[in-house]
This record gives structure tokens, C-alpha cells and sequence, in this order.
């Protein structure tokens, strides 16, 4: 989503072709604390036409990226919707098109659900870190996919967490350094596939891990390697 921001226009931030528009100028985008309305926000219009006179401001989670200027009347920026960085400390659920534009860590405790058909599209040099646990259950007609969102590799998906309930099933990753990562942890990685990773598609550091039904192709230095781990092939 490109969207032009106009000095002193309170409609300034807006979108034609999605039919929504928002408020504020650029400082009050970019000013301490800052929250648009859910009319800034595509994925948060159905709630504006359901009771458009509810007052509700709010921090959205999109991420302001390539601002310029290009003449001392307005700005242009880039904002990527439904943008997602730092630390977890509540059960989510992702679903729809995901931006991780910076790392993403899950804290002890936390869950994270992701639903069929998600794509998670990750910046280069970004990772997702799970402490706590993740389950991503695709299907074969809706797989989640991981993948770059730029020119650059991404870090890729680390678990440590014991939790036996970490799932990966029928989820593809690709174009990470390293894919999926267990280290010192529990779970499982079912039907998935992992490739075009520069390194190493799953790596099993003193972990305990059941595989089955993966295709890993097409990685830099090797498919699977296994680390201080037990396992039955």
C-alpha cells in the first residue's frame, strides 16, 4: 500500500483503490505515540461499516517504510499492512498475508497460531524465535508458506521450547539462511517442504523431533543435519 500524506489535510492518508480512507497529516503519523483510526487500516473496514459512529482509535499493525518528500507540500511513504515485529507475550493467531519486518520472538508461555493458507512474508535478516510454542497447521490444499519478502535471506525459524505441542504440517519454507531450526527443544515437522535455504534446511540441535513426510531440496550446504540428537531413521 502506497498512500500520500498531505501537510495540514485531515484526509490526507487514503487509498481509492481499497475504498477506505484515514486522518492525520505527517506529524501526526509520526509523532510520539501516534494511533490511526480503524479507517486506516483495510483488514479493520468491515468493523467501520458495521458501526461507523463507534469511537475507536487504536494502534494498527502496519509498518511505515520509504518515506520521501518529494516537494515541501507532502510526504509519500509505503506502509505494509498487518506488520509484525518483537516479542509475543500473549497467544496470537495469524492468518490472511503476514509482514514480519523485523524479528519476531514468542515468549515462554506464549502461543502462536498460524492458519491455513497464511503466507508470512519475512524481511531480509529477520527471524521468527519461538520460546514458548508455535503451531502451524496447514493442509495440503492450503499449506502456510514462509518466505522472503526481499531481494535478501531472511534468518529463518528457531525453536527452543519443549513444548511437544510445536507443529509444523504441511507448511513450506524458503529462501531463509537456515530453515527450521530445533535447539534444545520438542515438536514435529510433518508434510512439509523446505528449500532454497543458503545453509541448512532443518537443523536438529540435542532435540527431540519426529519427521515424516518432508520434502528438503535444493538447500545450500545440506537438507537435514542432526546434532547431538537420538534418532531412528
Amino acid at each position: 500500500y502506497s498512500y500520500t500524506l498531505r501537510n495540514g489535510d485531515t484526509t490526507a492518508m487514503f487509498s481509492a483503490e481499497a475504498g477506505y480512507r484515514g486522518v492525520g497529516g505527517p506529524s501526526y503519523l509520526f509523532g510520539p505515540g501516534s494511533g490511526m483510526d480503524d479507517r486506516s487500516n483495510p483488514t479493520t473496514r468491515l468493523r467501520l461499516i458495521q458501526a461507523p459512529d463507534y469511537p475507536r482509535v487504536r494502534k494498527t499493525g502496519f509498518a511505515v517504510r520509504n518515506i520521501r518528500q518529494p516537494d515541501n507540500t507532502y510526504f509519500v511513504a509505503d506502509l505494509i499492512v498487518n506488520a509484525w515485529q518483537g516479542t509475543m507475550t500473549q497467544n496470537h493467531t495469524w492468518f490472511d498475508t503476514i509482514n514480519v519486518v523485523g524479528n519476531v520472538t514468542m515468549a515462554s508461555g506464549a502461543t502462536l497460531t498460524i492458519l491455513p493458507g497464511t503466507v508470512i512474508r519475512v524481511a531480509p535478516g529477520a527471524a521468527v524465535h519461538c520460546y514458548g510454542r508455535i503451531d502451524a497447521r496447514g493442509t495440503a490444499d492450503d499449506p502456510i508458506t514462509f518466505d522472503r519478502s526481499g531481494a535478501g535471506e531472511w534468518s529463518g525459524i528457531r525453536v527452543q521450547s519443549n513444548n511437544p505441542n510445536n507443529v509444523f504440517e504441511y507448511v513450506t519454507v524458503r529462501g531463509a539462511r537456515y530453515g527450521i531450526v530445533f535447539a534444545n527443544a520438542t515438536g514435529s515437522v510433518s508434510n512439509c517442504i523446505v528449500n532454497n535455504c543458503s545453509r541448512i534446511g532443518v537443523y536438529l540441535i540435542r532435540s527431540n523431533v519426529t519427521m515424516t513426510g518432508n520434502e528438503i531440496y535444493g538447500n545450500g550446504v545440506c537438507g537435514l543435519r542432526l546434532w547431538g540428537c537420538n534418532y531412528t531413521a
